[in-house]
């Protein structure tokens, strides 16, 4: 690294001071002491205005409940008049009622009236009695018929405002009706719901509400209901608006609460019959205070909200907490800044004090310094600079620095330095120098020139380190990010460089490269059975072997694990091409020794494609190379492919295949067909098949070997399969309920799909659907057994531990043997289709299949003919002591439903 000029020991200790902290830890106190004086005060002054406004709003509820008293004693009053006469006329009720003097000590009531029973069949009568009273219109209202009415015919004063009332019947309002009843009920004053009452007008409406008491037939018992509502003669009542009640409590003149009433124990819009709210009930100050309280008068419920007013603020300083809150705050800010002066003035004499120790210190560090006149001459070094250098102190004090000179600059380079140092007062850079000795190292320098306040050099300061491990360290990591660490080849980052710089390099000279994409055949075999240390050493060797083969101008890489590839640039021959691809084939299929008595033998399968000819990108030569080399893989490896358009069309078939076959999944286009299986020893149908089949929008019915290896190659295997497994289960489930037989399906299982660690998703489904693990069979290829034979082996030894027996398919048509059977534990083997075709005349065939049962059964291993189509091919196979049998002389693979009647069938003579 490189040092600037000497640090500003002041400055450096001014940021790092400590009275910092004492003057922000005072601030900090200032701002505490501030919160918690706002927060007391604010407290208290909150709380004594809440304790002032409950107590305010306690007086109005004790005085709304006190005015109900009043009205109930005159309610009463005028009961008494009605049980101590026989006949109260309107003359005698008006009389009592002016007697009240309502307006003077029963302020807010509308009056005093009653309400009479009348039954249905003296409905007439009643009405010609009150018509001859001297009120001929007279009528009750509303006129709808009803067994029973009432009619207030008493309502004093009698002014033009209750006479709107006159022959209301109020028994036939629900409201009304309910309160009614509960006065007759309890023989008590009931107060009725919130209503609009019949004396409202259109102007100035108010809600209103009543206040019933009952009048019996006086001397007759009412102690029961019954006999209270056969007794009752009507009601006397009052009616209330509710705006002039509240009014005409003068009382309730509280300039700093408001309140609002609600009919009942809820409030909400609905139920709001008065809102007395003169301003919002929250202030500047956000104080919110609110009392709900319930009252019950007359047996009734009622809600008060309380709230206070804007006076409020008027009577309380909410105002004061903050005026303390700033005075305090404004005191401790002064006492913070006369700390930081104090602090500050200490602590700067304290950096004086050190400043000269400090800065031999600093000259004394780890990064080579060296200080020079306005001339360049040295005038000090420090130890650092001795050790990088070999240079003692002695040795170039009053020389020029150029003593350390590598050579490798030139002229112009300096030049530009000393520069820079004039024109910006300082230059960094890296620089090789030479030591005493003469050995050459890469170094970071910093110059900086130190003026006086006129701008005149005095001196200039250098200080510089050595970085030869860095730049040692740089190239390791521009080689781990460039090549492969194992075989020292280009990696692939390198190799895609290499191969645009070559692209672009034939354009301009109008010629043709060629890239071979190796891979290595049965590699994974040697990795897997001598270890990875045997198999890196066969990657070196290849490398090796490789490199002899081709020139220093072509390009060799590593891709990743067995995978390389070749650079031929400037070739015009496919013949110089051939040669060089047939070399590194004979070459690759040679022995190679793997120390410790171990023996590699591998081969490689080579994909070639051509610039410009086969495409214009990086990107899609190499797709080409790899279809050509999987061309290669597909054909049975050791050798090499060019590209050809032909590839190129199979394999955007097949991605329109796995495109197709995705939608085919997610619609549910794929369905499970069933062959049977049948005993040979009794020809009843035993187990089953599961086949899968694509019913194709426009293709129909597509068969699995038009779609299974591009469901293997795209990894789609693995989704369809655990979907067959599935719906095997449930087949197998559904023919058990419906036939109470245990059909087992084998359900195939495709290499790929062992590649997955675990199939615990399978078993945990197949014990969730109560059937027993025999109920399926797993069934595999023999080039899966012999492909992945360690993997392969631990998920069939678990299948047979866990009682799910295991299937070859296809058996004697590969690499047949029967030493892998006994190794896994194989249930069943399927004779292939093609040795039963012509078992009848083919002697050959025959003898084959007559052997691969005798000697299954020797290992314990039961056999299945596929591809049975006659009874001659049965019979030999009966005679052979073949255990099953499937093929169309049986039945084609059939959809679920007609499996099941498959079932149903006696015999498949």
């Amino acid at each position: 690294m490189i040092l600037n000029n000497f640090p500003n020991t002041q400055q450096t200790f001014s940021k790092k001071s400590n009275y910092w902290i004492l003057t922000w830890f005072a601030f900090f106190l200032t701002i505490v002491f501030t919160i918690l004086t706002v927060t007391e005060f604010k407290q208290y002054t909150e709380k004594k205005a809440f304790d002032y406004f409950e107590n305010q709003s306690n007086v109005i509820l004790i005085k709304i409940t006190n005015r109900f008293n009043l009205y109930q004693e005159a309610l009463f009053g005028a009961g008494a008049l009605f049980n101590t006469s026989n006949l109260v006329t309107r003359e005698r009720f008006k009389q009592y009622v002016d007697d009240l003097q309502l307006q003077k000590f029963y302020p807010g009531i509308q009056g005093v009236g009653f309400s009479l029973i009348i039954p249905a069949n003296k409905l007439q009568q009643h009405i010609s009695s009150v018509r001859n009273e001297g009120f001929p219109n007279y009528q009750i209202k509303p006129e709808f018929k009803r067994p029973l009415y009432t009619s207030i015919i008493y309502l004093e004063p009698f002014d033009w405002r209750n006479q709107r009332a006159f022959g209301y019947d109020m028994y036939s309002e629900k409201i009304r009706h309910e309160a009614m009843d509960r006065s007759r009920d309890i023989g008590l004053p009931v107060m009725s719901g919130k209503v609009t009452l019949v004396q409202e007008t259109k102007q100035k409406t108010q809600y209103g509400f009543l206040i019933y008491l009952p009048i019996y037939r006086p001397n007759i018992p009412h102690i029961s209901e019954d006999e209270k509502e056969k007794n009752i003669i009507g009601w006397v009542y009052s009616p209330f608006r509710i705006d002039d009640f509240i009014n005409g409590i003068s009382e309730l003149k509280q300039e700093d609460v408001n309140f609002k009433i609600y009919d009942g124990l809820e409030n909400t819009p609905n139920t709001i019959l008065y809102d007395g709210e003169k301003t919002s009930p929250t202030n500047s100050l956000n104080v919110n205070f609110s009392v709900v309280k319930h009252i019950n008068v007359a047996h009734h419920d009622w809600t008060i909200y309380f709230t206070p007013s804007a006076s409020i603020n008027n009577r309380f300083d909410f105002i004061l907490p903050y005026k303390y809150g700033g005075f305090v705050f404004l005191i401790g800010s002064l006492l913070t800044i006369i700390i930081g002066i104090l602090a500050k003035g200490i602590k700067q004499k304290i950096d004086r004090e050190n400043e000269n120790r400090i800065a031999a210190v600093a000259f004394e560090s780890q990064e080579a310094m060296i200080v020079t006149d306005a001339n360049k001459n040295i005038l000090k070094v420090n130890k650092a600079f001795s050790d990088v250098t070999g240079y003692s102190s002695f040795e170039v004090l009053g020389k020029n620095p150029n003593i350390l000179r590598s050579g490798l600059h030139d002229k112009d380079f300096y030049e530009n330095m000393w520069r820079q140092v004039s024109t910006l007062d300082s230059w960094t850079g890296e620089l090789w120098n030479r030591r005493k000795n003469g050995e050459l190292y890469p170094g970071q320098l910093t110059i900086t020139a130190v003026k006086d306040s006129s701008g005149v050099v005095l001196n200039y300061i250098g200080s510089f380190l050595d970085i030869s491990v860095r730049k040692q360290a740089e190239e390791q990591i521009q080689r781990l990010a460039y090549y492969d660490s194992l075989t020292g080849l280009a990696n692939r980052r390198l190799f895609q460089d290499r191969l645009e710089q070559e692209m672009k390099r034939a354009i301009r000279n109008k010629t043709t490269l060629a890239l071979l994409l190796i891979d290595l055949d049965k590699f994974k075999d040697v990795n897997d059975s001598l270890g990875h240390a045997k198999g890196d050493l066969l990657l070196i060797e290849t490398t090796r072997r490789i490199k002899a083969l081709i020139r220093d101008s072509d390009t060799f890489a590593r891709l990743g694990g067995d995978e390389f590839t070749i650079i031929l640039p400037g070739n015009d021959s496919l013949i110089n091409i051939n040669r060089v691809i047939e070399d590194i084939l004979n070459e690759i299929s040679k022995p190679f020794d793997l120390k410790d008595g171990h023996v590699g033998y591998i081969s490689c399968s080579i994909g070639v494609t051509l610039f410009p000819n086969d495409a214009k990108t990086v990107d899609d030569l190499l797709k080409n190379a790899d279809q050509a080399m999987y061309a290669v893989k597909a054909t049975g490896r050791n050798g090499f492919s060019f590209f050809t358009l032909e590839m190129q069309k199979t394999v955007q078939n097949k991605i329109k295949i796995a495109n197709e076959l995705r939608e085919a999944v997610r619609l549910h286009q794929l369905e499970i067909y069933y062959q049977p299986i049948i005993d040979l020893s009794t020809n009843e149908l035993v187990k089953a098949e599961a086949l899968i089949r694509w019913n194709h929008p426009k293709k129909g019915l597509v068969f699995p070997n038009k779609f299974i290896p591009v469901a293997e190659e795209s990894g789609l295997i693995v989704e369809i399969g655990d979907w067959v497994f599935v719906e095997a289960i449930k087949m197998a489930q559904r023919i058990q309920q419906s036939t109470n037989k245990l059909i087992p399906i084998s359900v195939n299982k495709s290499a790929i799909q062992f590649n997955r660690l675990t199939d615990q998703h399978w078993l945990n489904f197949l014990d969730s659907s109560g059937l027993p693990r025999g109920a399926i069979i797993v069934e595999i290829t023999e080039s899966s057994l012999i492909t992945d034979s360690e993997n392969v082996k631990k998920q069939l030894m678990l299948f047979k531990e866990l009682g799910i027996e295991v299937s070859i398919d296809d058996f004697g048509t590969g690499f047949s043997a029967l030493s892998y059977l006994n190794k896994f534990h194989i249930d069943y083997i399927k004779i292939d289709q093609s040795f039963i075709k012509n078992i009848n005349e083919n002697q050959s065939n025959r003898a084959l299949t007559e052997a691969i049962i005798s000697m299954a059964h020797k290992i314990g291993i039961k056999t299945i003919a596929e591809g049975v189509e006659t009874n001659e091919q049965q019979n030999l196979l009966k005679s052979f002591g073949c255990d099953y049998a499937q093929g169309f002389l049986y039945s084609k693979a059939v959809s679920a439903n007609e499996f099941e009647s498959l079932i149903r069938k006696a015999s498949f003579n």
